[in-house]
């Protein structure tokens, strides 16, 4: 093995780094929102209960947050059908949200909140299976997901 070699062995190395590298900065480029639940109970009149939901995005460019709403799904089975591509299966039962501040264009580093009232149909189906909150952006054509835990 001469010098030659050496080197081209050395700069197969180097750009397939560099290759792997670029690979990983583009798939850690856009948008990346991160979701966050809490139930609470707020001491009014009426006792309700409520689930706030916190985003943030941290990413390196803007979104635009389109709309939400909750998944119900009857079991860990029923929503593992839902994420394959093959079967393509849907909820259980979808809540969709109506809320008024939406679109919203939540920059890099901006955190969005939104509160929704907890009705006794979600909380039931809470208890009974898993309840989802889903989140519609424009940079992707999935919803961004997490799980509504009922303390």
């Amino acid at each position: 093995m001469d010098t030659t070699d050496i080197i081209a062995v050395y700069a197969a190395i180097v750009a397939t780094a560099v290759f792997v590298w670029d690979i990983y900065k583009w798939i850690r480029s856009g948008a990346r929102l991160y979701l966050s639940t809490f139930t609470e109970v707020y001491q009014s009149q009426t006792k309700d209960r409520y689930i706030r939901v916190i985003v943030t995005n941290r990413g390196e460019v803007p979104t635009t947050i389109d709309g939400s709403s909750f998944l119900y799904y009857r079991d860990w089975l029923s929503r593992a059908k839902s994420l394959l591509l093959l079967i393509w299966g849907k909820p259980d039962n979808i809540f969709p949200q109506k809320n008024t501040t939406l679109p919203y264009v939540l920059k890099p580093g901006d955190v969005w909140r939104g509160l929704t009232v907890l009705d006794r149909e979600m909380e039931e189906r809470a208890k009974q299976g898993l309840l989802f909150f889903a989140l519609y952006a424009s940079h992707t054509k999935k919803p961004k997901t997490i799980r509504v835990h009922l303390n």
